[in-house]
């Protein structure tokens, strides 16, 4: 079953849900090949792109940048690691053993 949550800024209502596995495969194939934009996920403290974010808000990324505050957006991107739970702390993971390899390789050279 999906999950979904539902949330209201400034008298729009968001509805955030899961990605499917196939959304999340897409996602992770545009991230490999470097398709993926904006590194908005780095100021709001998380490993969610702005397109994982996109694609479960159903909002468009020029919506999300250029419609919402950080403090909103904040709003929203908890939401959606919330709701996507497992793919927040999977990427959190691969987050972390990229950063130990990159350290691991500096200290090497």
């Amino acid at each position: 079953m999906h999950k979904s949550k539902k949330l209201t800024i400034n008298g729009r209502e968001i509805t955030v849900r899961d990605l499917t596995p196939r959304e999340v495969d897409q996602l992770l194939g545009e991230t490999v090949n470097g398709t993926t934009g904006t590194s908005m996920g780095v100021l709001m403290e998380s490993n969610l792109p702005t397109e994982a974010v996109a694609m479960s808000t159903g909002l468009d990324e020029k919506v999300l940048l250029d419609e919402f505050s950080l403090e909103e957006l904040a709003e929203v991107w908890k939401a959606v690691e919330e709701v996507n739970g497992f793919l927040s702390r999977r990427l959190a993971a691969i987050s972390k053993l990229g950063l130990e390899s990159i350290v691991g390789k500096a200290s090497e050279g």
